[in-house]
């Protein structure tokens, strides 16, 4: 059996950016909780990807149709991979990812329980609708890094400021999200100007209000903001479906040092170079395995 249509169908380059979640959320575990766990990172981390990894399987399930015409090089209409194995893989996924939170105890699982929901919920029924999807996906995507924290603390911590974390998150997915849809949102070049430069704003914002180590915080935070500076003066100026893809793919990528900025402010360096280094193998993966 081939693998690579696999690792398309998981969008194996994006599951390490879910791993960068999982690590930023036990980050803020070390930070702001009583308690952390080796053992609760790496169960974090598995459980990430299984998330990610399952709605992106579950995705193109769901999509086998309309990819038919639009997308026929993608592992389902391709015949790389039957619509079975797809549907298969991504419920296993995601089901083992929700076990592996339930092991971390009842607060962990109801986290684990809400990210595999919004991430159904956008694959069957939100898609269509591009607002409340995209609320899905960036709840989908803050819950991530929640789990990181629960998972390694093993519950919520009692300071409140770790929720800044998981918030700014998610609005950042949820800025690529919009941008990403503004087609089928029909909006106008304004409207793509704000959704592009939310991104930004949330990265920028890191430093401020997780301000264990501020300055740290602010290096990964503005570089990221530099990164995504062109292609999103691009998909601005150009508005076409392949320039508003080319700043989605680099913000996608960009999670890793959203993450580092945000393990960083928290005053957790090691984890921040544990974050920073999936940065290299994510984007030799994306140019070697078209998704």
């Amino acid at each position: 059996m081939d693998p690579l249509p696999y690792l398309r169908l998981v969008r194996a380059p994006n599951c390490l950016t879910a791993v960068a979640d999982a690590l930023a959320g036990a980050a803020l575990a070390w930070s702001y909780a009583n308690d952390a766990s080796l053992t609760g990172v790496a169960a974090a981390a598995l459980a990430s990807v299984c998330f990610y990894g399952g709605g992106c399987a579950l995705n193109d399930w769901a999509d086998r149709e309309h990819d038919r015409i639009a997308h026929p090089e993608r592992p389902i209409p391709s015949g790389a991979v039957s619509p079975a194995a797809a549907y298969g893989l991504g419920a296993a996924l995601l089901a083992l990812g929700l076990l592996g939170a339930m092991a971390r105890g009842g607060t962990a699982a109801a986290v684990g329980a809400a990210v595999a929901t919004a991430v159904v919920l956008y694959d069957l029924v939100l898609k269509v609708r591009p607002v409340p999807g995209a609320f899905a996906l960036a709840a989908a995507r803050g819950g991530n890094l929640a789990l990181g924290t629960v998972m390694t603390a093993g519950s919520f911590p009692t300071e409140e400021t770790w929720l800044f974390g998981p918030g700014l998150l998610a609005l950042y997915a949820l800025g690529v999200t919009l941008a990403s849809t503004r087609e089928e949102i029909r909006g106008s070049p304004a409207s793509l100007a704000a959704f592009v430069a939310i991104p930004a704003v949330a990265a920028l914002a890191v430093p401020g209000l997780i301000p264990r180590a501020p300055i740290a915080a602010a290096l990964p935070a503005l570089t990221l903001v530099a990164l995504l500076a062109r292609p999103g003066l691009r998909a601005v100026r150009e508005g076409t479906p392949d320039a508003v893809g080319g700043f989605v793919r680099a913000a996608v990528l960009g999670v890793p040092l959203f993450d580092c900025a945000i393990a960083l402010g928290a005053g957790q360096w090691v984890l921040g170079g544990a974050i920073l280094a999936l940065v290299p193998p994510a984007r030799l993966l994306a140019r070697r395995i078209a998704t």
